[in-house]
């Protein structure tokens, strides 16, 4: 089957499982998740890793993410969202990529206001 990724033998399902299984743990490396604290975490999900055990409201603690958004207030349009652990690194460093990736897709920064504009 052209254009499916396949091995050598046209497998396919396991040729998709074993890229499945790359781009997951590659995602472990990204500095939104894994690689965001250098601290082991107390508690590991063991069907996502990528996860973060929080107690951030209060109540019992669960597996979770973060998702940030990048608004711009003065037209209500969401631009951009990044997902990434509910710790402040990945916070910051998501915030920065929407930032960077807002300004190479759409042509627009932020101004010293904060207000999204067209470069």
């Amino acid at each position: 089957m052209e254009g499916l990724l396949s091995d050598d033998d046209g497998n396919i399902a396991a040729a998709m499982s074993d890229a499945g299984a790359f781009i997951y743990l590659e995602t472990l490396d990204n500095a939104a998740f894994g690689a965001a604290s250098t601290v082991t975490p107390k508690f590991i999900s063991h069907s996502d890793l990528a996860s973060q055990w929080t107690d951030t409201r209060g109540g019992p603690a669960y597996f979770a993410y973060s998702t940030n958004y990048l608004i711009d207030t003065d037209n209500a349009v969401i631009m951009d969202l990044e997902t990434t652990r509910p710790i402040r690194q990945a916070e910051v460093g998501a915030v920065k990529t929407m930032i960077d990736r807002v300004k190479k897709v759409h042509g627009l920064k932020l101004s010293s206001g904060l207000s999204l504009h067209s470069i």
